[in-house]
């Protein structure tokens, strides 16, 4: 098998592997909406939830749409790299959005009294807000840079080595976020074990299972980091 046989029955496989997760990622947002009105799920924590959803769901279909285009369609490519934008937003959003839910479900088991009287849903709103207004500045900075600066068939051309140092950047902070997002979780449950002694066995048993719950979030969330940085590095 060719190697141009192998890069289209991967770009395929993405398309595929990106319908998937754009399914998934509607489903919890569903879950989540209704959840929410219900109100049978804490508020102040799935609105972090409920907009790293919506992140992961835009960069699903982004980069089915992109990828599927490159492959059936003649597009410049620079005009292919300003669609970027839209991915970068949805991947820092959900990134930071996973790091601040680990911190803030820290912050509920370690201080609840803090968690309580500090935390407020429209100060978690608040920081939501903040959150996609930092990335789309990242975004568009990135992507009008890129745009601006595009030079076909000039690999050694200084533009290049910038959105090179653009990308790397992204990467590194991308990555750091999801590396802290379970270093928290491993805090809150050494946080679990050692409050044994002082709560039931019932409350114990329920922190356990919120621990281990949002654990398995944040293990799952990390192939979609891998393919997302995949994405980006190949889309230029």
């Amino acid at each position: 098998m060719q190697s141009s046989d192998v890069v289209e029955d991967l770009r395929s496989a993405r398309i595929y592997l990106r319908l998937v997760g754009l399914a998934a990622n509607l489903l919890l947002l569903t879950v989540s909406i209704v959840g929410l009105r219900l109100k049978l799920l804490y508020p102040k924590r799935y609105v972090f939830v409920t907009s790293k959803t919506v992140a992961d769901t835009l960069a699903c279909l982004s980069i089915a749409i992109i990828v599927w285009v490159r492959q059936y369609a003649d597009v410049p490519d620079f005009l292919l790299g300003s669609s970027i934008v839209v991915i970068t937003i949805s991947v820092y959003s959900a990134s930071v959005c996973n790091c601040a839910l680990a911190v803030i479900t820290f912050v509920a088991i370690s201080k609840p009294f803090f968690y309580k009287s500090h935390i407020t849903l429209r100060r978690c709103i608040y920081v939501v807000a903040c959150v996609w207004c930092f990335a789309a500045i990242i975004g568009i900075t990135t992507t009008v840079f890129g745009v601006a600066t595009y030079k076909p068939k000039r690999v050694d051309s200084c533009p290049l080595a910038c959105q090179q140092g653009f990308k790397i950047t992204g990467a590194i902070i991308v990555w750091a976020l999801y590396i802290l997002s379970p270093a928290t979780y491993i805090l809150i449950l050494v946080s679990i074990k050692r409050s044994a002694h002082e709560n039931s066995v019932k409350e114990v048993r329920n922190l356990w299972k919120l621990g281990l719950n949002i654990l398995a979030f944040a293990v799952f969330s990390l192939p979609s980091c891998v393919d997302q940085a995949i994405a980006i590095a190949h889309l230029k």
